[in-house]
């Protein structure tokens, strides 16, 4: 089993990811909960440098944080995704973030990114070439993730794209069906949640879904 949890920021991504994986782990799975960027080498740069709000005002363009998130992820699915998916026995990975990211936020980041030019992009390629069983997609209103976000007294992100006008047209771009028909013709199965929901029916919705993937 492979899934993939997409939304917008606050939405719950990492509650879902928890709840799915434990759920797996009780079904007899051996589970990896991977989450993109990484949190080492380029994913931490990425983090910390190029998504980050900088007290002097630098910025760095759309195209440049695409490609390293591209390398980023195919790193990830060379060391670890691929490599686990690949052994005997009951395995799940349960993903927060994907690929799915890129198409969303890099266009909207920089409007010349385009998704032609994201889909060339090696480590895009890879991932999509092993596209997940299952794509999760939380939808939410950005009002209420944004109150979310700001009520957080942990994992503050400090990210440049933590504002309500930016997930406003993040939210949009998640519904347009050709990002999604990128899984969809390679066989993943796409549900759609409401996570406007208190967080343990969002919980019970995404294991519902899961158990009828099973």
């Amino acid at each position: 089993m492979h899934i993939v949890i997409e939304a917008i920021d606050g939405a719950g991504k990492g509650v879902v990811a928890k709840g799915i994986g434990e759920f797996l782990v009780a079904s007899g799975y051996d589970v990896m909960t991977v989450v993109e960027p990484t949190g080492i080498g380029l994913g931490k740069f990425i983090r910390e440098e190029l998504i980050a709000k900088h007290a002097d005002g630098r910025t760095y363009s759309g195209r440049t944080a695409a490609i390293a998130y591209s390398m980023d992820r195919e790193q990830l699915y060379l060391e670890r995704v691929i490599p686990f998916l690949g052994q005997p026995g009951r395995r799940a990975v349960v993903q927060d973030r994907s690929v799915l990211s890129s198409l969303v936020y890099q266009p909207v980041q920089d409007p010349s990114v385009t998704l032609e030019w994201l889909l060339s992009l090696e480590g895009n390629r890879l991932e999509l070439a092993h596209a997940p069983n299952m794509l999760v997609v939380l939808r939410v209103d950005a009002e209420v993730a944004m109150q979310r976000l700001e009520r957080r007294s942990e994992k503050r992100d400090n990210s440049i794209f933590e504002r309500s006008d930016f997930q406003d047209k993040i939210a949009e771009r998640y519904r347009d069906p050709r990002l999604l028909d990128e899984f969809r013709r390679r066989g993943t199965n796409i549900v759609e949640i409401n996570s406007g929901q208190p967080p343990d029916k969002v919980i019970e919705d995404a294991i519902a879904a899961v158990k009828a993937q099973l």
